[in-house]
């Protein structure tokens, strides 16, 4: 899916993960990956980039800030 944002507006992307039960659980690694609009790509690792945020068990997000 492409969504389309103005220039200054914060994007959050929210993530998350569950069992086959239905259980939110954290998963072992949380890589996050995006390209800005000028198509440079920025990797996010959760544990090393502040940027990408552990919410709760299972549950991670990440606010984009454009230019």
């Amino acid at each position: 899916m492409t969504n389309a944002y103005d220039r200054g507006d914060v994007v959050v992307v929210s993530m998350s993960w569950t069992n086959a039960d239905g259980d939110y659980v954290d998963p072992s690694a949380v890589v996050f990956k995006y390209k800005d609009p000028s198509g440079n790509l920025t990797t996010l690792t959760y544990g090393d980039d502040a940027a990408l945020e552990r919410v709760d068990t299972g549950r991670y997000q990440v606010e984009i800030e454009g230019d």
